[in-house]
């Protein structure tokens, strides 16, 4: 999360950070939440997910958060249509995640919007049969079995060696 020597933007921001987090519990307990918060930027939430599983300061224990890179615009645009938003610049490709996160009882999905620098929309939905089917098709690629088929070798044509 960056970090700001003003004050009143470091608790707009915590302010954001706790919309979050409540929205994360009361989505657990069932329904869903689309938010808009102000502030936050994708990075932000990204930090505050891995913190949240350390500090476990939720009142469920989180067994599992883990994210998915959406590296095409239809999937961007399928998230956009299914938050109700609309009139966003779509960003880089690879900067938007989808977030899962687990309870041993049950699990909710989570994504963040940019819609403008200071402003983002969080939609936060519980994980079950009504789950829009490419959702379902994200989870279970975070699922997939890694192998030598799945695995993306890199060639290297020339390593670097720095010396002390």
């Amino acid at each position: 999360m960056s970090i700001s020597e003003d004050p009143f933007k470091e608790a707009a921001m915590q302010g954001s950070l706790d919309i979050i987090r409540d929205g994360i519990k009361s989505t657990i307990e069932g329904g869903s939440i689309d938010k808009e918060v102000m502030d936050i930027n994708r990075e932000d939430v990204d930090v505050y997910m891995r913190k949240i599983v350390d500090d476990q300061d939720l009142e469920y224990k989180l067994t599992r958060v883990r994210s998915l890179h959406v590296d095409d615009l239809k999937t961007f645009w399928l998230l956009c249509d299914s938050a109700n938003v609309c009139n966003v610049e779509p960003p880089l490709i690879g900067e938007q995640k989808v977030y899962f996160l687990e309870t041993s009882d049950s699990a909710v999905f989570l994504y963040p919007i940019q819609m403008s620098h200071k402003k983002m929309h969080i939609h936060i939905e519980l994980f079950n049969d009504n789950t829009s089917k490419f959702i379902k098709d994200m989870r279970d690629k975070l699922n997939e079995e890694k192998d030598l088929k799945n695995i993306d070798f890199v060639k290297f044509n020339k390593v670097e060696v720095q010396k002390e």
